[in-house]
């Protein structure tokens, strides 16, 4: 087994937080015959015989190993940590007879930070090497975002996933076709908005089709939209039909609509509308 795997780690903090508590941990045979330091008491060692760990007395010149409030990189989430000083609250259900666990010392960076394992602390994700760590994305990947009880509105609905999407204005996975979309930024949420009107439209929604917002004339009648079809008609500027508007404008090119509607100007020379 190799020192750097996930077991040892796990073991590793374990240790330290059994000093730091006062209590005794037999730590793991990680080979066939070994000799290993005592965990919490210097005056003894672990000796490993076929696998089985034997705690015997040592000289006394052993010198104890211990730390009462380190932290320790989680060994397979880069944004989560361990703090032997205890306490958190990460993770929250009722516990009987208030039995320690180990979710007593996970805590976790706030988004979108992620742990070092160089400075031994959170950090701007762009300065940290999460190597075979899982590296989180969304928001919502980070536990304390998370429903952890009944009867919650999850995350996603508020804090929609940037995984895979450009940098810039990118639609609400939850809210399609809605005023609501999502501004990214190295594939994190930086925020959400919501598209205003515009003269031709007081109610816009954000099209996942043109990849911004939208006047109702140009979304797709199925989605709440006034889109004009142009199937079947000739190329040229058509009056709207759809919401019989006597100052809006459409131009239809080989059976498409080639541009947004245009709202009529009175000083504007006239135009052949069909």
């Amino acid at each position: 087994m190799s020192l750097s795997s996930p077991s040892v780690k796990v073991w590793v903090l374990l240790v330290v937080v059994s000093v730091t508590r006062g209590q005794t941990v037999t730590p793991p045979c990680t080979t066939l015959n070994q000799v290993m330091s005592h965990p919490t008491d210097c005056r003894r060692y672990i000796e490993c015989v076929n696998g089985q760990p034997s705690d015997r007395p040592c000289p006394p010149e052993c010198m104890p190993k211990m730390c009462s409030s380190a932290l320790v990189a989680h060994p397979s989430k880069c944004h989560q940590y361990y703090n032997c000083t205890g306490g958190s609250t990460l993770i929250r259900y009722y516990r009987p007879n208030d039995r320690e666990v180990e979710e007593d010392y996970l805590y976790e960076c706030p988004y979108p930070e992620l742990f070092s394992e160089v400075t031994s602390r959170c950090e701007d994700y762009r300065d940290v090497q999460c190597g075979q760590r899982f590296l989180p994305l969304g928001k919502c990947e980070y536990t304390k975002n998370q429903c952890q009880f009944s009867h919650c509105t999850p995350c996603e609905f508020y804090s929609p996933s940037c995984r895979g999407l450009a940098d810039g204005m990118n639609v609400h996975s939850l809210r399609m076709w809605s005023p609501d979309f999502a501004v990214c930024k190295d594939q994190r949420l930086v925020n959400t908005s919501t598209c205003p009107g515009d003269r031709v439209s007081s109610r816009r929604l954000f099209s996942p089709v043109l990849g911004r917002c939208a006047n109702l004339y140009e979304v797709p009648v199925e989605y709440g939209g006034y889109f004009l079809n142009c199937t079947g008609r000739a190329d040229g500027l058509y009056l709207d039909d759809v919401t019989n508007r006597p100052d809006l404008y459409f131009r239809c090119t080989s059976g498409d609509q080639m541009m947004s509607p245009s709202v009529c100007q009175p000083d504007n020379e006239e135009l052949p509308i069909y």
